[in-house]
């Protein structure tokens, strides 16, 4: 079964679902669009195999992260009916079996850096239970779809890419483990790679020139004058620092809006969220930083991926009025559709690179010192700290304020 095109797609979605059954017509279409969601040729058969799981799972899928998410929990959910009558039994299945397959696909990466190999031999998967309590038994472990055993014994993942999406999945709640993954460019874990990018709290913006500043002349002096900057590679966070992540460093949740988890952390200052990335830093031995003005502008105006100006075209133009449409209603919490009150984050759509919140919900801090214009300013799209200004730079308006505030082109 290796059907990778559309023709070939078409033809075994209409035998699974027939042709002319006007009543499995819904599915077909459904099963049509998950497909297509999921661009990696060598996935596809599996894909189709399970086709039914996604189907009936009633989800709107976006991406193939999503996707991987949904089949394993489904495989899951079908080892555990399998496996125990009892439903209390059922649950602590599904929850030591979820955790076991994580585990696994860890130390399976961490082997594969030394033998090259993708398995664990059964004495090693065995030790993986034991050392972390996961009461499973070895018929339990393995089954049909998910974790399996080769001809010589060892364990195994059904297919590699159910490997990649766990390694990918512990990148996204672990930014310990991103950050070793992220060292090798997810070498040799290309889908893992794809995953983390649908899904991982890290956008890549790739350089380029753009015209920074008010070109339409309808906001404040200090957006003046405009003026070409040339910015560098670099990653900025895909959403607002949320509460839970602020919590998970700090200890403590300063918010007015308090005790929501995916709500952006607020009421901080400058001098707060450089407390926050120093112990990030200290946590993680990275070195992230707050952006500068002209890198927070540029990702919110689309980045590499906003058009060329038509005269010369090695120069980006933001497209849009706020970050990502020209309708706020769209992109941006604001005084008239907040309620007065902040909002999770990555509710609105992203801009086109995949940013979200850019416009409203909370102002976002910059590494820049305040200054009342663009004169004299860096163009080099490093942070501007010189003067005798105290006071930072805060960009994208909040859930307060007016359009005017939130429009940065």
């Amino acid at each position: 079964l290796s059907p990778f095109d559309r023709k070939e797609i078409t033809r075994y979605l209409n035998k699974k679902y027939g042709v002319l059954k006007f009543w499995n017509r819904k599915k077909k279409q459904i099963a049509t669009a998950i497909v297509n969601n999921s661009p990696k040729l060598m996935v596809r058969p599996m894909l189709l195999s399970y086709i039914n799981f996604l189907v009936e799972s009633e989800q709107v899928f976006e991406n193939t992260y999503q996707i991987y998410e949904t089949l394993v929990d489904k495989w899951i959910e079908r080892e555990a009916n399998k496996r125990k009558h009892q439903t209390s039994d059922r649950e602590k299945f599904r929850q030591d079996l979820h955790k076991y397959s994580r585990l696994v696909a860890i130390e399976i990466y961490r082997h594969r850096k030394e033998t090259d190999m993708l398995h664990l031999q059964k004495d090693t998967a065995i030790e993986v239970a034991q050392q972390n309590n996961i009461d499973l038994l070895g018929y339990e472990i393995t089954g049909q779809s998910l974790l399996t055993r080769d001809a010589e014994g060892n364990w195994k993942f059904a297919h590699k890419s159910i490997l990649e999406f766990l390694i990918a999945k512990e990148a996204v709640e672990h930014m310990d483990f991103w950050i070793e993954l992220a060292k090798s460019d997810f070498a040799g874990m290309d889908m893992a790679k794809l995953f983390y990018k649908e899904a991982g709290n890290w956008i890549f913006v790739k350089g380029g020139k753009f015209k920074m500043g008010d070109e339409h002349g309808d906001l404040r002096s200090a957006s003046q004058p405009v003026h070409q900057v040339t910015v560098p590679d670099f990653y900025i966070g895909k959403t607002p620092v949320t509460q839970k992540q602020w919590r998970n460093t700090m200890d403590d949740d300063p918010s007015h809006f308090k005790d929501y988890d995916d709500y952006p952390v607020e009421n901080v200052s400058w001098n707060d969220v450089q407390g926050y990335i120093d112990k990030l830093n200290a946590k993680t031995g990275m070195k992230f930083r707050l952006p500068s003005e002209a890198e927070w502008e540029y990702a919110a105006s689309g980045g590499h991926k906003s058009p060329f100006e038509e005269v010369e075209e090695d120069v980006h133009i933001g497209k849009y009025k706020f970050a990502g449409s020209n309708n706020l209603n769209e992109v941006g919490w604001y005084d008239k559709n907040s309620k007065s009150t902040t909002h999770p984050v990555a509710v609105k759509k992203p801009n086109e690179l995949g940013l979200y919140d850019m416009s409203g919900n909370v102002w976002e801090w910059c590494q820049d010192k305040w200054h009342d214009n663009y004169e004299d300013a860096s163009t080099d799209g490093s942070a501007w700290e010189t003067g005798d200004s105290s006071n930072r730079v805060l960009r994208g308006g909040g859930w307060y304020d007016d359009a005017t505030v939130l429009s940065f082109c």
